[in-house]
C-alpha cells in the first residue's frame, strides 16, 4: 500500500498525485524564493503553474525554434511596413486605414446623429475589428513578458512586472 500520509497531512484532494523532480539545490532555493515573492501558497503550486504555462506556449508554437524563426520573419515584415507607414505619415501621405472602410463604418450609421466617438466605439467593438487587434496585442504582451516588462498569472491576467515598475 502506497504512503498517502502526505495527502492527508496537507489536505490535498484524493485525485492529486505527487511528482518528484530532481534539480540542483540552487534551483530549488530560487524557485522557493520566486514562489514566495509572487505570493504563491507553495513552491509546488508555483511550479505547476509554470509547467502549465510552458505547455500552453509550446502548444501555440512559442517554444519551437522553427515557429520562433517564422514569427521573427513576420515581425520583421511588420516592422518594415510600419517604417513605410511612418515615412508616409511624415511626408503627409495618408494611406486609407484598414478600419476606415465602408464595410466597418456603414453598419453603425443610422438616421439619428451620432458623435464621432460613438461611431468609433461602435466600430471597434465589432468582432472583426477585435480579431484584427487581438493577435498583435497578444504577441506584444508575450514579447513584453519575454523581456520582463509584464507578467501573466493564470486566472488573473497581465500586469506590469515589479521589475518594470522600478
Amino acid at each position: 500500500m502506497p504512503d498517502d500520509g502526505w495527502r492527508d497531512s496537507t489536505g490535498i484532494p484524493e485525485d492529486t498525485s505527487r511528482v518528484t523532480i530532481y534539480c540542483r539545490s540552487t534551483d530549488k532555493k530560487a524557485w522557493t524564493k520566486e514562489a514566495r515573492q509572487q505570493d504563491y501558497t507553495s513552491r509546488s503550486v508555483y511550479l505547476y503553474e509554470l509547467i502549465e504555462d510552458a505547455r500552453a506556449h509550446r502548444q501555440k508554437g512559442f517554444l519551437s525554434w522553427q515557429k520562433s524563426q517564422e514569427r521573427i520573419e513576420e515581425l520583421e515584415e511588420q516592422v518594415d511596413t510600419l517604417k513605410s507607414e511612418l515615412e508616409q505619415e511624415k511626408r503627409g501621405d495618408h494611406p486609407p486605414s484598414r478600419f476606415a472602410s465602408t464595410t466597418f463604418v456603414t453598419p453603425h450609421l443610422s438616421h439619428r446623429y451620432q458623435t464621432l466617438d460613438e461611431i468609433v466605439n461602435a466600430v471597434v467593438s465589432e468582432e472583426p475589428i477585435k480579431d484584427l487587434v487581438r493577435k498583435p496585442v497578444e504577441d506584444t504582451l508575450y514579447s513584453l513578458a519575454g523581456n520582463g516588462t509584464v507578467e501573466y498569472r493564470r486566472g488573473h491576467g497581465w500586469r506590469l512586472s515589479e521589475e518594470g515598475d522600478e
